[in-house]
């Protein structure tokens, strides 16, 4: 792995981790992949939200 992916990986990493905002995240990688991780990071969320709900019936 090069340098300079292993970087973008530290980044979404932090993002995902909300150690760092979006902005930052788009800086760092560009808008359109900012756009498709903070996408991603909705749709793990919103099914771990679900998961805790079915847990609780």
């Amino acid at each position: 792995m090069g340098k300079e992916e292993h970087a973008r990986e530290m980044v979404v990493s932090l993002y995902l981790s909300e150690t760092i905002g979006f902005d930052a995240l788009a800086e760092s990688v560009g808008r359109q992949d900012a756009e498709a991780v903070r996408t991603s990071k909705e749709l793990l969320d919103d099914g771990e939200a679900l998961a805790d709900e079915l847990a609780d019936i």
